[in-house]
């Protein structure tokens, strides 16, 4: 006598429809060449040393799209440690990419 009856339900045939957060903060090699141009290879908040870190000035969960340009900034890895785990470092990511909006005629969708 059996108890149970398996009736597996069978796999979705669609796909997402919307991207992952993973998906959405990946930076394109694009966006990382036009990066290192705008801050020509230097931290952009100190500028004394190299920029080796690519940071978002964004958390990926509020990316609407994908990563782009004024969505990131160049620094150092002491300032992209500050900036990721002080309030004044978010505050300063905060203000930067707003900068990076204005400069770009973007300001409408930083406001969405």
């Amino acid at each position: 006598m059996v108890m149970f009856n398996l009736n597996p339900v069978p796999k979705p045939s669609f796909k997402r429809n919307k991207p992952t957060r993973k998906q959405r903060g990946a930076i394109s090699p694009s966006v990382t060449l036009k990066l290192y141009e705008r801050s020509k290879g230097m931290c952009e908040r100190c500028y004394r040393s190299k920029g080796q870190e690519r940071a978002h000035t964004l958390r990926r969960w509020r990316i609407k799209g994908k990563t782009t340009l004024e969505d990131l900034a160049h620094l150092c890895i002491t300032c992209h440690d500050w900036a990721d785990e002080t309030a004044d470092g978010r505050k300063f990511l905060q203000q930067f990419r707003y900068r990076m909006y204005v400069n770009a005629g973007r300001l409408q969708e930083y406001y969405e």
